[in-house]
C-alpha cells in the first residue's frame, strides 16, 4: 500500500507538475466542500471556511446546504454535488451562492439549474462545472470516488491532466511500475484493472 500511495504521489507530481505558490479559496457559510483535488474534507459533510490549494488548475466538489422552510417546517437542504474545475492564477478566491434559498420552490429551481458564484479581486472567474451523481445517501456516499470515476469519464468538468499523460509521464510511470516488486506490481494491476472497468 504504501507502493500504491507513493505512484499515486508520483502521478500527481507528473499531471500538476511543481507548484511554488498557493491560493486561499475562501466559502460562503451555506457552501459545503465535499473533495478538494480528489482528497475528501472533514469526513464529507459540514462547513469549512476556506481551504488551501497549489496555483494551477483545481477541482472542488461542492454543495449547497443550508436550512430552509418545507411545508411550514424546518428542513436542510442539500443540493446537487456540483464538481467545479478551474485555474487558480491570484491569491485569493471566494465561492458563494448565486440566489438566496428560503424554502422549497427556491429550492427546487435551483437544483434544476444549479451554479455557483467564483470571485477573484472583485471580479468574476470562468469555471467548468458539472452535476456528479453517486449510489447511496449523501451520508454513505464516497466522494472521492465519485470524482474518480467522473474523472475517468473524461466529462466537462474533469481535471485535464486527468485525461491524458504525456510521452515522457508514461515512461516514467513505466519506469516507477519495473522497479516495483512483483507483490507491489499486482496490487497495481489489480488497481488499474479495477479503476480501467469504471
Amino acid at each position: 500500500m504504501k507502493y500504491m500511495k507513493n505512484l499515486i504521489l508520483a502521478l500527481s507530481l507528473m499531471s500538476f507538475g511543481a507548484v511554488a505558490e498557493d491560493a486561499k479559496i475562501n466559502f460562503h457559510k451555506e457552501i459545503e466542500i465535499l473533495v478538494v483535488n480528489g482528497e475528501e474534507v472533514n469526513g464529507g459533510f459540514g462547513h469549512q471556511d476556506s481551504v488551501v490549494v497549489p496555483k494551477g488548475e483545481n477541482q472542488l466538489l461542492l454543495r449547497i446546504a443550508k436550512v430552509i422552510r418545507l411545508d411550514g417546517q424546518k428542513t436542510k437542504f442539500e443540493s446537487k454535488t456540483l464538481l467545479i474545475t478551474f485555474n487558480v492564477l491570484n491569491d485569493s478566491y471566494k465561492i458563494e451562492p448565486p440566489i438566496k434559498i428560503k424554502n422549497g420552490e427556491q429550492a427546487n429551481k435551483y437544483n434544476e439549474k444549479p451554479s455557483i458564484v467564483l470571485t477573484s479581486e472583485s471580479s468574476t472567474v470562468n469555471y467548468r462545472l458539472d452535476i456528479v451523481t453517486g449510489s447511496g445517501k449523501s451520508l454513505f456516499r464516497n466522494y472521492e470516488k465519485d470524482v474518480q470515476k467522473y474523472n475517468n469519464k473524461g466529462g466537462i468538468a474533469s481535471l485535464s491532466s486527468a485525461k491524458k499523460l504525456s510521452i515522457e509521464d508514461q515512461e516514467d510511470l513505466k519506469n516507477y511500475f519495473l522497479n516495483m516488486d512483483k507483490n507491489n506490481q499486482k496490487e497495481f494491476l489489480d488497481w488499474a484493472s479495477e479503476i480501467y472497468k469504471k
